[in-house]
């Protein structure tokens, strides 16, 4: 009797350590996040990617997107080949011209995967013009989505927030940040509000880079609530991110 209760006091002094333990590393983890975003805010500097994450991110993110927002189409049938095909006609255009006049015919028919396929084919068009214009030692010509349609295009991910995925909110977050173009202040909540909810049942290493690195970069301080969720979400992670997620 003696012996099974010192076994069970050495096993609840072990767990006491390690929830210990744990909880040392989340408030570290906190103040750095604190630090970091306080940072941003007093410096008005903005946190620079290095070119290699911005030369594979895109086409990662992309990539990924259509393996979380296509259900397959032996379990969906003719609905999953339309959605598809039309994640397919955002990705397949050249320059923000042309994806506009695309929007302009799909509003009504745009669903949350087309919409963060949207934000990153926008980045993907941004950093092909970049790649053409180094190649000829040329300036860059930013071309970008008028504001009507930027406009419209948060609207519609406000009406859709809703069924936004983890990835889904990191894409557009990360996108907005790449682009150099803010959500308007409801959408930048929501996003915010809706990714605290998503971050409970885990998300990839890639997504809470994309994420954190996203609100840096457009200077936005989350709550105190909101870093709690990030910390305790990615401290399960942490095993699992490469180097260049971690810094």
């Amino acid at each position: 009797q003696q012996q099974h209760e010192r076994i069970q006091q050495q096993a609840h002094d072990v767990l006491q350590a390690v929830e210990d333990q744990q909880a040392q590393l989340q408030q570290q983890q906190h103040a750095v996040l604190q630090d970091l975003m306080g940072s941003v805010g007093q410096s008005g500097t903005q946190p620079s990617p290095r070119p290699s994450i911005l030369a594979t991110e895109t086409q990662h993110s992309f990539d990924q997107e259509l393996d979380l927002g296509i259900p397959s189409s032996n379990n969906s049938g003719s609905s999953s080949v339309l959605l598809q095909k039309s994640t397919q006609q955002i990705q397949s255009c050249n320059s923000a011209g042309d994806l506009e006049q695309l929007l302009q015919q799909s509003w009504q028919d745009m669903d949350h995967v087309h919409i963060s396929a949207t934000y990153v084919q926008l980045v993907r068009i941004q950093q092909q013009q970049q790649q053409a214009a180094q190649g000829k030692g040329a300036a860059a010509v930013q071309q970008q989505l008028s504001d009507s349609a930027w406009e419209q295009l948060q609207q519609v991910t406000l009406q859709q927030l809703h069924k936004l995925h983890s990835r889904h909110c990191s894409n557009i977050v990360w996108a907005c940040a790449s682009l150099g173009r803010s959500p308007v202040e409801p959408l930048m909540q929501g996003l915010l509000e809706r990714s605290k909810t998503l971050l409970r049942q885990g998300t990839t290493p890639q997504g809470f880079a994309n994420t954190l690195w996203g609100l840096a970069t457009l200077r936005v301080q989350p709550s105190s609530d909101w870093l709690d969720a990030f910390c305790a979400a990615s401290q399960q992670q942490l095993c699992n991110f490469q180097p260049q997620e971690l810094s």
